[in-house]
């Protein structure tokens, strides 16, 4: 949880859409002008169940869960909906038959929605807003149940399971990748779902919209980038725009650069980008599209031997200018990963880590202003509103060299301790072109330096 002397976790930005800051594109911002930094946990099952091994959060329990998120400091998560596996509850299309699909029950008509599906996604949206968190909601689910032709023959859109002639003649009944489409009237099926889901929650503010998880590139590139301008039009027509991202590819080296070419307005990119790995917190220079960070899409979820690279990676993200996500293990149905049921406390400081980068990020005088830097510290990460302000993170710890010759007066500086989560108090320091400072503790560790008189 977090530490108890950092410092009081402020609300947020309140009032409007969520749209790009303006001065800053690696922010999201809202009517308030203030630059807004997301992060936060997500599970696969606050909306759906699977194989009636865990049913969707009762009420009390997504209270919970959200009590939950709050308890670390949290203000992001995504919502995982818009499944189309038969094992998996509540769908939004309804089972009419005839027939029946691969589950042994009656097949899909893609054409006829369930308004249940669309009241209980909004309830829990509201839920969310009402508590001042941030969503990114899926139209389409995760790709991963495609993904082979045995998983492939089970999804609702396949045409074994469903009565839509349309999808008949344009979806191959081998290759889940046809579900990227550019037939029209399987396009307009899908598409169908898209407009019920905008016309369910477009007046939320704290929305952004996901296509899909891990769909595969690049045979879905087009298809994204299609259904991305899609929800621009339908939207312009409606009382609020919503910010669309595109996350990476399973697997995929070649997502990253997919994604930065096509029209989302944010990303999650895949681990390796040339030179660059997101693992390690990703490009300082990168600023064109907002950048989520998942976990998901780097290590897939925390294990024993990458809890403490991720807790570290949580600062790296930050440093960068990106927002670090985890993909949590909160109620977990594998029990490889924890008892079902029950949070496994081992994530503890990596889910607080995100906490504390938030805290830091409503503390900096203006968070719009804090540009990410590689070469002001040795270390490599560093945000920095240079001449005012510094944040230094030091995944080594011992002893960095701050370039701090822009300074024009005299600065205090403190540390924090990523581990414990506790401030340890400074000193002062004048302009220099290196400066060096050891950390009181061992480990990692953070350093915040701010100008105090000119």
């Amino acid at each position: 949880m977090l530490g108890a002397d950092l410092f009081s976790m402020p609300s947020e930005p309140t009032g409007g859409v969520l749209r790009v800051h303006p001065g800053n594109s690696r922010y999201f911002t809202d009517d308030s002008g203030k630059a807004i930094y997301m992060t936060g946990s997500h599970v696969w099952w606050n909306i759906v169940a699977k194989d009636d091994r865990n049913s969707p959060f009762s009420d009390a329990d997504f209270e919970a869960f959200l009590d939950y998120l709050e308890s670390f400091g949290h203000n992001f998560t995504r919502i995982w909906i818009g499944f189309a596996y038969p094992t998996y509850s509540a769908y939004p299309w309804q089972r009419t038959g005839p027939g029946n699909a691969a589950d042994g029950k009656p097949k899909f008509d893609m054409t006829k929605l369930d308004q249940s599906y669309f009241d209980h996604l909004r309830d829990r949206l509201i839920r969310l807003q009402d508590r001042g968190m941030y969503f990114s909601v899926m139209f389409f689910g995760s790709f991963n149940g495609f993904r082979t032709s045995d998983k492939w023959k089970t999804v609702a859109w396949h045409p074994s399971n469903n009565t839509n002639p349309e999808l008949a003649a344009a979806l191959d009944r081998k290759d889940g990748n046809s579900f990227f489409t550019t037939d029209p009237a399987a396009l307009e099926i899908q598409r169908l779902l898209v407009r019920r889901m905008i016309d369910a929650v477009n007046d939320l503010d704290n929305l952004v919209w996901e296509i899909m998880n891990e769909a595969n590139f690049p045979a879905c590139a087009n298809w994204q980038n299609e259904m991305v301008n899609y929800v621009r039009s339908y939207e312009a027509g409606k009382p609020k725009q919503h910010l669309v991202g595109i996350t990476a590819g399973h697997g995929r080296p070649q997502t990253n650069g997919l994604l930065r070419s096509g029209p989302a307005d944010w990303i999650s990119p895949s681990a390796e980008d040339g030179r660059y790995d997101y693992r390690q917190g990703g490009p300082a220079a990168y600023s064109d599209k907002i950048v989520i960070n998942d976990v998901d899409h780097l290590w897939a979820v925390a294990t024993d031997d990458t809890w403490l690279a991720i807790r570290k990676w949580v600062w790296q993200t930050f440093t960068r200018g990106n927002h670090p996500i985890l993909m949590d293990q909160y109620n977990s149905y594998a029990p490889k990963w924890g008892a079902y049921g029950e949070v496994n406390p081992k994530w503890d400081p990596i889910r607080s880590a995100m906490g504390h980068t938030r805290a830091f990020a409503a503390e900096f005088a203006d968070l719009a202003e804090m540009l990410p830097d590689e070469s002001i510290a040795d270390s490599g990460y560093c945000l920095a509103d240079a001449g005012r302000e510094y944040l230094v993170y030091d995944p080594s710890g011992g002893t960095v060299i701050v370039n701090l010759a822009a300074l024009q007066g005299t600065a205090q500086y403190k540390w924090f301790n990523p581990q414990t989560g506790r401030t340890v108090t400074g000193g002062s320091v004048n302009a220099g072109d290196n400066r060096t400072f050891r950390a009181p503790f061992s480990g990692d560790s953070v350093l915040h330096i701010r100008l105090i008189a000119p």
